[in-house]
């Protein structure tokens, strides 16, 4: 439009460039800005107090205050002294990146230019001071405030509100309440659905239903923001039938329940008990076009879960990943413990991992903080960091830490994960079968064998049971180490201690085997493996450690002296498997003479057998 007017001959002036320049910072692309700012002086037009404005607060909202701050210094260059929408930009700024150092030395600096702190530059003091956390200080601003003679709004009102309800000062907010609607907020709807909010997070529901009565005594309308909270807060404890009575109330006044609002029922029905009432809202949702989404199916997994309905929690879980929605941490983690809970460790543990795998939010979160925190090892501050996470996800802390405990392991930061556990067994966390696998397992891989088995006798001595995964990590680490007549020893005590080696013992000790080029004792244990029944069909590692019929010398061929043996397993395992996709004997034999001419009379054998 711009290079338009151009060409149509029409004068683009100061204005003109600044609207465009605004678009650009308010939309975040402050390159584009910084060019359009460049093209205009280059026309001969000069800076202006709109443009200077509009550049710090591109930059503010980016969280670049040091770009804001440069624009603030330019200004006195270019002739142009700031107001106070542009010291309330930078004030805002510093406020959002927690610099409030700086605001309060910015506030003076206005007051020796000659501007007074409006009302928007304290409400801005104040959420910056609820945001550190320095509840006393905005306090002692609000009062300061009101002594300069400054009038609160609406903004000031709610976020001083915001600050008692944060300080547990249930009686500090209901004081500070009467106090407000003598200022004239008696019909201010969000100053009532803040006090509301208020008051049903700190589980005072009666105060909270009291105070809905005085809004519609003063004539101050509730809307569906201001029925969804209260009915969410009975839903929390368990009140299910009030929220309903609220519902219908409602629905008398033409307010349609949101989606927001099915979520809270739904939960409240579920801690409540009245299972029935699932099935009602979910078709009261349909019939009224409301469909769910990932908040409602956490739901209704979740309920299902703590109610030990495990198929309808699954059928609910393949439901919504049919649908496209991704399961978060807190879903994954309710399936969990229910597994856990019903004793199915084994399913417990695969999803576990697959948690870790994926990656989540949540554990995204846990795991930036542990890399930041791991190089200082502030272990106690992981600690509580995943105290904090366990509370407001509402996960049981055991799946939390087991999380946390496997990022470590997998990013290689075994000794630090270990120096984790110990601090958490000082909290009195109980560990489980898997948190000691999955250290056992890091410490395998990583090649300190002595410690793993330390940690073996240790879960021994605190009455934990090792199971077949257990000693499959340190099978592993022994073969890794070269150790392979301890890692025999061990898989032969397996069925003394009550277990059975499965697909992944065989396949480790096999490979390890392999790796030191004892063919025949890789192939004997093969012949062992399928006389057991274990089906060397199944893949238990990634990449070609996973090929159980893998019985060649250290470089992948087999000798001819050798394929006699090898023939008799390939027949054994057709006759005992004939579902596993194995090439016939006819296929083996053309295989190999179609190699009969390579050196050393050395037959290749065809992936497909391996």
């Amino acid at each position: 439009m711009m290079k338009q007017m151009e060409e149509e001959l029409m004068v683009v002036d100061e204005y003109a460039y600044g609207v465009l320049l605004d678009g650009y910072c308010q939309v975040g692309k402050m390159d584009d800005a910084i060019r359009i700012q460049d093209e205009m002086l280059k026309m001969g037009l000069k800076m202006n107090l709109y443009v200077c404005n509009s550049l710090m607060n591109g930059y503010c909202e980016l969280g670049q205050t040091h770009e804001a701050e440069r624009v603030l210094m330019c200004m006195a260059n270019w002739n142009i002294k700031p107001d106070s929408f542009s010291y309330n930009i930078l004030l805002d700024g510093y406020c959002r990146v927690g610099h409030m150092s700086k605001a309060f030395k910015l506030c003076d600096e206005m007051l020796q230019e000659g501007i007074e702190p409006s009302r928007v530059t304290y409400n801005t003091l104040l959420k910056g001071l609820c945001r550190a956390g320095a509840y006393k200080d905005a306090l002692n601003l609000w009062n300061v405030m009101l002594k300069r003679g400054v009038i609160p709004d609406e903004v000031g009102c709610t976020t001083l509100l915001g600050v008692f309800f944060k300080m547990e000062d249930v009686e500090g907010a209901l004081r500070f309440w009467k106090c407000i609607l003598s200022r004239g907020f008696s019909k201010n709807r969000i100053v009532f659905n803040t006090m509301i909010n208020g008051l049903c997070k700190s589980e005072k529901l009666d105060e909270a239903k009291e105070i809905f009565g005085k809004m519609e005594e003063l004539g101050c309308l509730p809307d569906g923001r201001t029925y969804r909270i209260l009915i969410d807060g009975y839903c929390k404890i368990g009140k299910i039938e009030e929220a309903f009575k609220l519902k219908d109330k409602m629905e008398a006044e033409a307010i349609i329940p949101s989606i927001e609002m099915y979520n809270s029922l739904i939960s409240g029905v579920f801690k409540s008990r009245k299972l029935s009432k699932v099935g009602d809202l979910l078709t009261e949702m349909c019939s009224r076009g409301v469909a769910p989404n990932l908040v409602t199916y956490g739901a209704l997994i979740t309920g299902w879960c703590d109610a030990g309905n495990l198929n309808k929690a699954f059928h609910l879980f393949f439901e919504m990943t049919g649908k496209g929605f991704a399961a978060n941490i807190v879903i994954c983690s309710k399936i969990v413990s229910c597994l856990y809970r019903l004793g199915m460790i084994g399913e417990a543990n695969v999803l576990l991992q697959k948690m870790v795998v994926k990656d989540p939010v949540f554990a995204h979160t846990c795991l930036d903080c542990l890399k930041t925190d791991i190089r200082c090892l502030n272990i106690q501050k992981i600690a509580n960091m995943l105290d904090k996470s366990a509370k407001k996800f509402s996960l049981p802390n055991n799946v939390v830490y087991n999380i946390a405990i496997v990022g470590l392991c997998k990013s290689g930061n075994v000794d630090d994960a270990r120096k984790f556990f110990t601090v958490l067994l000082q909290q009195g966390f109980k560990p489980d079968n898997f948190t000691y696998s999955t250290l056992i397992h890091g410490y395998a891989v990583s090649g300190n064998v002595n410690e793993a088995f330390s940690l073996r006798d240790e879960m021994l001595k605190v009455g934990i049971k090792p199971n077949i995964v257990t000693y499959n990590a340190l099978i592993k680490g022994l073969c890794k180490s070269g150790n392979l007549d301890r890692a025999q020893r061990l898989f032969n005590k397996l069925p003394l201690k009550g277990l059975a080696p499965d697909v992944i013992t065989y396949n480790t000790l096999i490979d390890g085997y392999r790796k030191a080029g004892k063919t025949c004792e890789a192939s004997s244990l093969l012949e062992k493996m399928i006389e057991a029944g274990v089906s060397p069909s199944v893949a238990s590692e990634k990449g070609d450690e996973g090929k159980v019929m893998k019985v060649l010398d250290a470089e992948g061929h087999v000798k001819c002296e050798d394929m006699k043996k090898i023939t008799d397993l390939h027949d054994m395992m057709c006759i005992r498997y004939p579902s596993i996709d194995i090439i016939t004997q006819e296929q083996m034999d053309l295989t190999v003479s179609s190699h009969d001419k390579m050196s050393d009379n050395a037959c290749f054998i065809s992936e497909a057998v391996c």
